[in-house]
């Protein structure tokens, strides 16, 4: 009779529905866990792809090292290096003057993000308070992606380089004759943080730029 099998419907419905429940939970589950292990393949894939962009970069600076015997020559040749092989959108050699206003001495790249820029080394100034004034004051690496900038403040600059396609950025000090003698400023078009990899390599790239500042100016004495 229909009302029986009904009733016997009914009675193994909720064991039932349990079972497919649990069923497309646990399909839920390992589809946003196999989405996961591919979003991290792929931001793998293009970290490697950058370190090699990168490398490639700092051994074309080496080389280029040893072709110079103009400082201002070379430092504008790593910028358009940093642009050419390692793909960034903007680099950027900034030197403060005797204000302590840095002065962009070389640049390559979307350089017209530069127009109308104020970068302090005083930490009193909201225009000092970013990655380059830091780096300058701390005399250490700072890499930062804009996303971290969560004070209301940096608004007006977050939105200014994002829509120049600058997501991440990089202040290397740079040394002459054992001093502090600039920062070199090398933006990325991606928001994937700095992986320690990453970091160390740039920090190479500062020290090598600055060894050969020392090493073009010793051969113009020479």
């Amino acid at each position: 009779p229909a009302d029986l099998v009904r009733q016997h419907y009914l009675d193994a419905a909720l064991l039932r529905w349990s079972v497919e429940l649990a069923s497309l939970l646990l399909l839920g589950f390992a589809t946003a866990q196999i989405a996961r292990a591919l979003r991290l393949r792929d931001q793998h894939i293009r970290m490697l792809h950058r370190m090699g962009q990168m490398q490639e970069f700092l051994a074309q600076v080496n080389q280029e090292a040893a072709l110079h015997d103009d400082g201002a020559a070379f430092l504008q040749k790593v910028c358009d290096l940093a642009v050419q092989r390692g793909k960034l959108p903007l680099a950027v050699v900034a030197q403060p003057d005797v204000q302590g206003r840095f002065r962009f001495i070389a640049a390559a790249g979307q350089t017209a993000y530069l127009d109308g820029q104020v970068i302090s080394t005083d930490a009193a100034e909201i225009h000092g308070r970013g990655p380059i004034g830091t780096a300058w004051r701390e005399d250490r690496p700072r890499f930062n992606v804009h996303l971290d900038f969560a004070a209301a403040v940096f608004s007006p600059f977050i939105r200014r380089a994002r829509s120049f396609g600058l997501l991440g950025i990089s202040a290397l000090p740079l040394h002459h004759r054992g001093e502090r003698f600039a920062v070199l400023v090398l933006y990325r078009g991606d928001d994937v943080a700095f992986d320690p990899e990453m970091r160390t390599l740039l920090t190479e790239l500062a020290a090598d730029v600055s060894r050969a500042l020392d090493v073009i100016e010793l051969r113009q004495t020479e």
